[in-house]
This record gives C-alpha cells, sequence and structure tokens, in this order.
C-alpha cells in the first residue's frame, strides 16, 4: 500500500511524470487496436484473394502458353488425387485497349483473362458476382435479352429523376 502512495504523490507534484504515463498508455492501447484491425484486414485478403487466386498456379513463359494444358491438369490430378478441389486453365496476357472518352482517344494497357466458362466457376468465387441467376448455375458472359431490357428501362428512370 505504501508503494501506491509514494507513486501518487510523485506524480501529483510532477504532472510531467503523469502525462508521459498517460500517453504511453493511450500509444500502447493504440497500438493494440490498429494490430487488431490490421489482423482482421489482413484475414480478409487472404479469403478475399484466395477466392480469386489458386494455391497452385503452373506458368509458361511463353508467350505460345503451355503446349499441352490438359496433360499438365491430368498430371497434377495423378498427384495430389482426392485431395484436389479443381483445375482450370486461363490466360493472362498484356493487351493495349483503345477507347474514345468524351471524344478524345485513349489508349491503356490492360492485362486480358480468358478464362475457361466449363471449369473457371469451380474453382474461384467469381461466380457470385454474376447478376442473372442462369449465369450463376452455368458460368457464362452472355447477357439475357429480357433482363438487359429491365436494366435500361430501370436505368432511364433514374436518370429521368436525377434530371428532374
Amino acid at each position: 500500500m505504501y508503494k501506491l502512495l509514494l507513486s501518487w504523490r510523485y506524480l501529483c507534484t510532477r504532472y510531467i511524470a503523469l502525462a508521459s504515463i498517460i500517453s504511453v498508455t493511450l500509444g500502447v492501447g493504440t497500438l493494440i487496436v490498429v494490430n487488431s484491425v490490421m489482423a482482421g484486414f489482413t484475414r480478409e485478403m487472404h479469403v478475399r484473394l484466395h477466392g480469386i487466386l489458386s494455391d497452385v498456379i503452373v506458368e509458361s513463359h511463353s508467350m505460345d502458353g503451355l503446349v499441352d494444358p490438359a496433360w499438365h491438369m491430368a498430371e497434377i490430378r495423378r498427384v495430389v488425387g482426392n485431395d484436389l478441389a479443381g483445375t482450370t486453365a486461363a490466360v493472362h496476357v498484356p493487351a493495349m485497349l483503345t477507347m474514345t472518352v468524351r471524344g478524345q482517344v485513349s489508349t491503356r494497357q490492360i492485362t486480358l483473362i480468358g478464362v475457361d466458362e466449363a471449369t473457371y466457376a469451380d474453382v474461384s468465387d467469381f461466380r457470385q458476382y454474376l447478376m442473372h441467376p442462369e449465369n450463376r448455375k452455368k458460368l457464362s458472359f452472355h447477357c439475357v435479352k429480357r433482363d438487359m431490357a429491365t436494366r435500361v428501362r430501370r436505368c432511364r428512370r433514374v436518370a429521368g429523376n436525377i434530371a428532374a
């Protein structure tokens, strides 16, 4: 008890020591909160990236790609066995896109990604981002005409409300 009394008397006479203890306490508390938030953010990023990227990626540095991707996927299936959730082939190539924006021609470097419609949805979270329910069942990039007509009417109605 006497240690607490001596500490309190010391802190009451020297305000700079009290301010230092308070600032260190606040700093440590802030550090704990920031670390907790960053740990949650890191976990969420890992979950989202795992939905986009696979555990194993076989790349070819040739512009022609792999000679026989089906053989490579069959070999991976043979080696891994029943633990394999799925495989798919995808092509990522650098490309240039030229577009007209507000009357000016603009050229941008892009990454063009080609996916296999039959297998890509089984190994990624891509399916949940497609708008039409039929496209979610079987991965498809085709627009459903009646669905597009509904969207166009909705956009015109919203644009009319904004203009009014």
